[in-house]
């Protein structure tokens, strides 16, 4: 693929991410219902990890960074790890460069992750103080 059309791509791709972000920062979740519940939820009434993270960007678009820690604290950790991620390889991408290796990750680290967001799915549906706090409002 040549430079001019990376670069087209590219500039559609930035215009089309912030035309949604600024959907998302408009139009509050809540209020709106055009937005797709979370299927897992609806059809077993307990809160997956993900649960709360439209309101949670909402939030974080909107400034309010407690809110968002209150809507998903896991989103919130993660987020800047994944724009980091998706940065690095559009960057790589718009250069015509090949793109990076992936991280490498140590095992522990990859079954701490996974440790985390299994234990953050099971005690945000206790229903018992403080864990009743991990669930979105």
């Amino acid at each position: 693929m040549t430079l001019p059309r990376r670069s087209v791509l590219s500039l559609a791709m930035i215009l089309g991410i912030a035309f949604g972000l600024l959907f998302l920062r408009t139009y509050h979740p809540q209020q709106f219902r055009f937005y797709p519940p979370c299927a897992f939820h609806q059809f077993t009434g307990i809160n997956c990890p993900g649960c709360g993270g439209t309101r949670c960007m909402n939030a974080l678009l909107n400034g309010r960074v407690l809110d968002a820690l209150r809507d998903n604290v896991l989103i919130v950790l993660f987020l800047p790890f994944f724009v980091f991620g998706a940065a690095r390889r559009w960057w790589f991408w718009v250069r015509g460069l090949p793109q990076p290796p992936p991280v490498q990750m140590k095992s522990s680290v990859v079954y701490t992750i996974a440790i985390t967001v299994i234990s953050f799915a099971v005690l945000r549906n206790l229903p018992w103080e403080p864990f009743y706090y991990l669930a979105p409002p």
